[in-house]
């Protein structure tokens, strides 16, 4: 179905579509995967030349958009706007066509249901096939299984670290930090109405209706945090793809200064890129032009280690490019990868709907022998610049000694943490019971570890670098850098019904500044008491 139209013509028409569900699962990270699975297809299997679908509004006749459908009277304003603004338009687009799209995207949720299947499967679920009903197979999950999904799904949300484990900072820390950092769409799957951006919006005298809702949401990114956070990847990722970290970067945050750029010299640009999240497709030549133009501004705003003009634009341009032998490694069913720059015959669509999970998966394969950077960055994010442990060894007076990664005190609580940081595979993504296993294990090894720990501390209340005898309790938790399933509703898993003992870093901030911790202490099963002196 694909196959019969070009990539531009699959994507201007998909992206008119209002990112809702097309199915009975309508959660906002179902839609999302729906998208990415069709729209991953669409680059495996689109023509990658112009087809007739498609045409510019100034090089074809009016009567041939769509079939002759703006000849009505009632569409006399678009037909006017087309001859003052040349747009990219669709050419033989009917009923049937939407039907088709429609039906496309149907498939695209049938690989998201064969996926989802596979994880719950993976989970320890049986596969049921019933002929007599309507979706023809499902799972049968126990209601411990069906609660601790349930649980995982509804934590899901905040992205902080690629999958190569390594965390970074999502936040700004001052006004003028946030120059560096990079404005990036994200589909609307939450449905958000358009005026809540209004604040927004009125720096470029627009102010949205109350009912309209855009397919978009540009976001900030703090790109230089991402960015240093995986600096030290950067050799053995220019080894592993042939461009250095640094150009790419600087690429992106320079497409990124473009748009905004764009937004201030054009609203209806603005407009566009909200709804459609991709721009184009432009010739060649203009696409390198406009970069090397913002690659000044870019390396500095992210104060690269590069010269802007020693930066090979055509090669990075050329990595991120979807050419025909890149497209063997497009799988729908783990939605990507996806490219940035999309072709149109001689031209080139800019895509900016997925640069954050080209950036979450864009060191899968890069190896590098010392990874210890990644437990150091996570233990830096987790503990925010605060312990109220050593950051070195805690050491008892006995002389023995014991590490703890973060530590925080809450009343008369102390919250110790272990912090672990491996990377996700998409071993997890497939469902695949091997490395779900494998990653079980290794929550349950880091839950064990600050098990450990918390019953030395509580023996060993006061060291020569410490003392915790006015502390009443100890709370032992792991932190990832990602959320992560919990196998079991056993209280050894949790700190209360809804807060697990393995945590994300945005998680555990939370659950201190709002005094979570604190309040379930007393109550936890897994309290580890300090010995009163007396």
């Amino acid at each position: 179905m694909l196959s019969r139209h070009c990539i531009g013509y699959w994507l201007h028409a998909y992206r008119r579509l209002f990112p809702g569900s097309i199915g009975y699962d309508s959660s906002e990270a179902t839609v999302l995967l729906v998208r990415g699975a069709l729209e991953a297809a669409i680059q495996k299997y689109a023509q990658r030349e112009a087809c007739n679908g498609v045409g510019f509004s100034n090089e074809i006749d009016t009567k041939d958009v769509f079939n002759g459908l703006l000849l009505a009277p009632e569409f006399e304003g678009l037909r006017k706007g087309l001859q003052i603004s040349p747009q990219f338009v669709l050419t033989k687009f009917d009923v049937q066509s939407l039907r088709e799209l429609y039906d496309c995207e149907k498939l695209g949720f049938e690989i998201w249901r064969c996926g989802a299947t596979l994880r719950i499967l993976g989970k320890g679920a049986r596969l049921r096939v019933d002929p007599t009903n309507s979706r023809y197979f499902g799972d049968e999950r126990t209601d411990e299984l069906d609660t601790l999904v349930s649980k995982y799904d509804s934590r899901q949300g905040y992205w902080a670290a690629s999958a190569s484990g390594t965390v970074f900072s999502r936040e700004f820390a001052t006004a003028e930090h946030m120059k560096g950092g990079v404005i990036l769409p994200t589909y609307n799957v939450g449905n958000i109405p358009a005026k809540e951006f209004n604040e927004f919006f009125k720096s470029f005298n627009l102010k949205m209706a109350e009912s309209s809702r855009l397919n978009f949401a540009w976001v900030p990114l703090n790109f230089p945090s991402y960015y240093h956070a995986h600096e030290p990847l950067a050799g053995a990722f220019a080894s592993h793809v042939g461009i250095r970290l640094e150009w790419l970067m600087a690429v992106i945050n320079a497409l990124s200064l473009r748009v905004v750029h764009c937004w201030n010299e054009d609203r209806s640009y603005l407009l566009r890129t909200w709804q459609r999240g991709y721009e184009g497709p432009y010739a060649k030549d203009y696409v390198e032009r406009e970069i090397r133009h913002f690659l000044p501004f870019s390396v500095k705003a992210l104060k690269l280690p590069v010269d802007a003009g020693d930066i090979d634009v055509l090669a990075t341009i050329g990595y991120l490019e979807l050419r025909e032998d890149k497209r063997a490694r497009i799988d729908p069913s783990t939605a990507g990868p996806h490219f940035v720059f999309l072709p149109h015959g001689d031209r080139l669509f800019i895509d900016y709907a997925w640069i954050h999970r080209l950036l979450h998966n864009l060191f899968y394969g890069v190896q590098l022998d010392d990874q210890n950077f990644k437990g150091d960055a996570l233990e830096i994010a987790v503990r925010a610049g605060h312990s109220a442990l050593p950051i070195g060894p805690c050491k008892a007076l006995s002389g023995e000694q014991r590490q703890i990664d973060a530590a925080f005190i809450r009343g008369d609580t102390l919250v110790i943490a272990e912090c672990r940081a491996f990377a996700y595979s998409f071993g997890i993504e497939r469902g695949d019971p091997i490395a779900i296993r494998y990653r079980t294990q290794k929550l349950e090894k880091a839950l064990n570890d600050i098990d450990h720990k918390a019953r030395w501390l509580a023996g060993n209340p006061r060291g020569t670098n410490y003392d915790i005898r006015k502390m009443r309790r100890i709370i032992p938790i792991a932190v990832t850098p990602f959320v992560e399933f919990i196998p079991s509703t056993h209280s050894h898993y949790w700190l209360s019904e809804q807060l697990p003992r393995v945590l994300t870093p945005f998680e555990l901030r939370q659950a201190l500044s709002e005094n979570t911790i604190e309040k379930i202490a007393e109550y936890s099963p897994n309290e580890v008491r300090i010995p009163s002196e007396s």
